[in-house]
This record gives C-alpha cells, structure tokens and sequence, in this order.
C-alpha cells in the first residue's frame, strides 16, 4: 500500500530560480495544469492502494501549486477524504501568495495548519517579477502572514560549498532562534545538478556537506530549540527509533510514488525530475496502477532492497542508512544499485549523533522529540515480513512506516511532511 503520494499538479510557477529541479521547458507543456477532474480521475485510479485504516500523505508539490487556486484543493480535500478517511494532506509552496483570506482555510484544514517551503540565504537564484529584491521581499512578507495566522513553517535550503565558507548555514539556524515561538522548521539539502542546473556541474562536496552538517548539529543538540532541523532529526529518530526515512531507504519502492502533471507515475518526484524516460513506472492516462507497479522500472527499484553494494551491507551504519537514495546513485553518474555520492557525509553524521546518543549528549532534544516514546511503541509483533521467495522485506505500514500512525496529530502530521520532501 501506499504511505506518500508525491503529486505535481502544475510545472509552472510565479517565480524563476535558476537552479530550479524542474526543467524551465516543463512548464510549457501543453498538459500542466490539473482541473478537479483531473484529480478525481487520477486519484480513484489509485484509491484501492491507499491504506483505508492507516495514514497516507498526499504532499501537493510543484511547479508552484498555489497557482491553482484555493477551490481547487477544498474540493480535492472533501472528495478524497470521502473515500479515504484517513487520507493527509499537505503542500510545498513558495508561498509567494499566501494571504490570510485567499489560503488560511486550505492551509488550516486542508494542510493541518502547516506548510513547507524553501528559501536560502543566499539570494542570488531566486527571482519574483524580474528581481532578487522582490523575491526577498515578498517572500519574507508572506511567511510573516502564514506566521501571524498560527500557521507552521517548515523550510527547506540548499547550500554549495561557498555557501558554507561563508557561514550562511548558520545565519539560517540563527534565524529560526529569532522568531522564537514562531520558529520554522529547517531542512539542510546539497544543491544538486538537475533540472535548470543539470549542466551545472558539484555544487557542494561530500566532505563540506558532511561538516556542516556536524557543525549544525552540534548546535542544536546543545541549545535543544523548540524546531526540527533536518536530516538530522530524522536521523536521530531512525536511530533510536527505527522506521523508514526518505533518502535514507531502500524499501521506498511501491510505498511512495511520484505523480507528475501529464498522469506519469515514477518511483518519486526526484526521480521525475531526472527526465530520463527509463525511469518512469507507466501513465495513469493509460494504464492501471497495478500494471504500472509491474513494470520493468518498477521491479529494478524494488530489487534495490537486496542489490545495493556489499559495502554497504557490512558497514556499520547500515542500519541507519539503508544505502540511501537510488535517485542519488543515478544523479552522479551511476545506475540505482551504486553508492551514492553523498555516503561520506551521511556516514560523518550518523557516527556524530549515534555518539551524542551514547554519550547522553542528545538526551534533552530526545526527551524534547519523544522518539523515545515512539521507539516503545513501534516494538509490535511482526512489523516485517520477508519474502521468501524474494527476499525482500515489506514494512508493515502501522509498525514500521515513519509517516504511519494509529492517530494522526499535529506532530505526526509534520514529521510525515519533512519525511516526503526528502531531497526536494
């Protein structure tokens, strides 16, 4: 069954970033935009493979998907949720337009009162009506809004290596401290070389990325703040916790998928936005969601679960990071089975929190998180069963599955969110 759904109902945008993941001629495309009838089609073609009795997230992404409207997504809300209760729903927006009275609803009741965005320090590719200047403005401008209206925040940044020589890693930690109560969520993501920037060759070394991150943490941990940063609270939960996390899985295959405006389904919405046709599982237009989780894609991702290097099954870090994303393998020149680039930083950062576990360093943001309670209830009777014949191991979604839970709440809800947007 499925626990994220990954949906793109428009390429297009408000704003031009250069390094944008979605190619600039995507947004041109004759079908990009999705009417209501759209989502009901797409969606009852796969409604028999959302969990009825178990959360599953459908995450609204982009293109800039505020640009259809706030009717559209109340009445993809009620429609959906008719048929499947438990169904979440959230959405990553530039939040160029919000405004209390065009999206406080959706993003109160449709979205659980919060969004994700993204925004970096450093400016220079972001563009809103022909300047960085009114990009910043307007942004800052319109998280201050969603701020005001008790909406949380969740941001997410990309960095490259003089990005963090020029310590902007850390004016963007110290910026969450400075809204205090209102404090966002931060996720820290390499910039990598897709879509407007394919062609643009490393962004950020393994090495930088892996020591900022380090130098994140290590602030974090001893300060305890009221916000997530990301990957490393993920991390730190899978560690004392178990479950899933994106990227740091090799089971993701046939739980999360990528659904892009033309009705083409991938493995997740980084995959898509490699555009390389071999990668993509089938066409709902078309076909059948079963057909499309038994093609010949789809069935090399799933292998994943017993091919990634031997390496990697011997390390000790195995259990944490599963050998990460098959996206990544791919993105450097590789194929889904190899390592990915980033291994060096993933390994610097999972020994630096198992560490501050061991020690009792990390004991405040853990009582803080409760990943300590949530550990205790993931230990349930069989929450895998492995295939004999295959070997391969399918989480149960209630036991295993990070963005599962018995009783969705707000906490729940967001950890599921920062969970799907993974390497968005």
């Amino acid at each position: 069954m499925l626990s994220v759904i990954i949906a793109k109902p428009t390429k297009a945008c408000n704003a031009a970033c250069t390094y944008c993941s979605a190619a600039a001629e995507a947004a041109e495309k004759p079908k990009n935009r999705w009417t209501i009838d759209d989502f009901k089609h797409y969606f009852d073609k796969l409604v028999d493979y959302i969990p009825k009795d178990n959360y599953c997230l459908w995450l609204w992404h982009g293109g800039e998907p505020m640009l259809l409207g706030p009717k559209f997504y109340l009445e993809a809300y009620y429609y959906a949720k008719k048929k499947r209760p438990m169904l979440g729903m959230s959405m990553q927006s530039n939040i160029l337009d919000y405004s209390h009275d065009k999206w406080y609803d959706v993003i109160k009741h449709v979205c659980g009162g919060s969004i994700s965005t993204s925004y970096d320090p450093d400016v220079s590719g972001r563009v809103y009506r022909g300047s960085i200047e009114n990009y910043t403005k307007k942004f800052f401008e319109s998280l201050q809004m969603a701020m005001d209206d008790g909406i949380r925040t969740f941001i997410i940044g990309t960095y490259t290596n003089d990005m963090v020589e020029r310590d902007l890693h850390m004016r963007k930690y110290e910026l969450a401290l400075n809204y205090g109560d209102q404090a966002f969520g931060i996720r820290y993501n390499y910039r990598y070389p897709a879509g407007r920037a394919k062609d643009s060759g490393d962004f950020m070394s393994p090495e930088v990325y892996g020591n900022m991150l380090i130098e994140v943490y290590n602030e974090w941990v001893r300060q305890a703040p009221d916000f997530q940063i990301v990957p490393h609270t993920q991390i730190l939960e899978k560690i004392i916790a178990g479950g899933s996390r994106c990227p740091w899985t090799r089971h993701c295959a046939g739980h999360f998928i990528g659904l892009e405006p033309d009705g083409r389904v991938w493995n997740c919405a980084s995959f898509a936005d490699l555009e390389d046709d071999k990668y993509c599982f089938g066409d709902l237009n078309t076909q059948d969601f079963g057909e499309i989780m038994s093609s010949y894609p789809a069935r090399e991702i799933k292998r994943r679960v017993a091919t990634i290097p031997d390496e990697c099954f011997e390390c000790r870090n195995l259990d944490v990071c599963e050998g990460a994303c098959a996206r990544d393998s791919i993105l450097f020149g590789g194929d889904i089975y190899d390592k990915t680039k980033y291994c060096e930083s993933w390994m610097m950062l999972i020994d630096r929190i198992k560490q501050s576990v061991a020690s009792g360093e990390a004991n405040r943001v853990i009582e803080k998180s409760g990943y300590h309670r949530k550990a205790q209830a993931r230990r349930r009777p069989s929450p895998m069963i492995v295939g004999k014949s295959t070997g391969e191991i399918k989480t149960d979604i209630k036991a295993g599955c990070a963005c599962a839970s018995d009783s969705i709440g707000e906490n729940e809800h967001e950890n599921a969110i920062a969970n799907a947007t993974g390497c968005l």
